[in-house]
């Protein structure tokens, strides 16, 4: 078993101060809630201290996120402490992925095994160019995927309140000149137009749909990106936070997106500007951007920190991280 540690500023807003991940890639004759109950039980007790008449593992719930993958939820509740240590079992087929423990303030002393942070990891996240597949692959369906009527909406973090007179948006990180644009300023700038289906990790997808705004790969230009740079963080009004392969984030159908079927964009679709970048899965296009930071090394965003692949591409099925 390996495991490190992590965290994410969205994740502080719902009281989880640090996630331990850990990669099993076991494979099990059969696979139910009731037979990962002791496996994750015995998994638990490597990472905290805990006592058999103190603590105790309950079942919540289980989600399927297509037919291949289910998340099960589980919470590790100890009479001394008020709440409970949060437990995600990823499962593909009858193999356990990972485990992902979400951790409050009153059970952080209850780990007992020290971890290595994340960014002290870059290695294992060292990327193979896949570009190439996505343009062979684009507009296909990807694997695991069901097409629905609409978008299902969500707002993990809350809707915040757009002043957007106030709003901008800023370029930082390893650039040679930082930037801060306006809406106003976006408006002015060259558009393209893509018309391309939207597909969620969970499992729907939404067809055709066009999306008008700026090439991403501009804001790389205009700031002069120095050498090196791996990755891109973005940070959204809300809290949000996820991070994107360079090559991905330039891509030439990655736009900074002002409007939806030729409209501005509806607040719940991320008004004043989203990213779009097609064939990765749709928690990369992140809502409510207001940084971009380009860096050379790689830290977790909101759902990466959960578990969620570091790059998400619809052709690979990349939906959580295997190490």
């Amino acid at each position: 078993m390996n495991c490190i540690s992590t965290s994410s500023p969205g994740l502080y807003k719902k009281g989880i101060v640090k996630v331990i991940q850990c990669f099993i890639n076991k494979e099990y004759d059969e696979i139910n809630y009731s037979i990962l109950k002791p496996l994750i039980w015995e998994y638990s007790t490597r990472i905290f201290t805990l006592d058999n008449d103190e603590c105790s593992l309950e079942f919540v719930d289980n989600e399927p996120i297509n037919d291949e993958f289910i998340i099960y939820s589980y919470h590790l509740n100890c009479l001394d402490r008020k709440g409970y240590i949060g437990i995600r079992a990823v499962t593909r087929r009858n193999k356990l992925i990972m485990i992902v423990f979400t951790i409050g303030e009153k059970y952080i002393e209850k780990t007992k095994t020290s971890l290595p942070e994340i960014e002290k990891l870059n290695t294992l996240f060292t990327k193979q160019t896949v570009i190439e597949k996505s343009v062979k692959e684009y507009g296909k369906t990807p694997p695991g995927q069901r097409f629905i009527p609409s978008f299902i909406i969500y707002r993990i973090l809350g809707q915040p309140y757009i002043r957007i007179n106030e709003w901008s948006l800023k370029i930082t990180g390893e650039v040679e000149k930082e930037l801060r644009y306006k809406y106003e300023d976006l408006l002015r700038m060259e558009h393209i137009t893509i018309k391309t289906d939207f597909h969620c990790v969970t499992g729907w997808s939404v067809k055709d749909v066009e999306w008008t705004g700026v090439p991403l790969r501009r804001f790389a230009e205009e700031a002069r990106i120095k050498p090196g740079v791996k990755w891109v963080y973005i940070v959204s009004l809300d809290g949000y936070t996820t991070i994107i392969p360079y090559e991905d984030f330039v891509f030439n159908n990655s736009i900074l997106a002002l409007k939806m079927n030729g409209k501005p964009l509806p607040l719940e679709q991320g008004f004043p500007a989203r990213i779009i970048i097609p064939h990765l899965y749709g928690w990369k296009s992140a809502k409510w951007v207001e940084k971009i930071i380009f860096t050379n090394k790689y830290v977790d965003g909101y759902w990466e920190a959960l578990g969620y692949h570091w790059r998400g591409n619809i052709y690979l099925n990349e939906r959580f991280k295997q190490i």
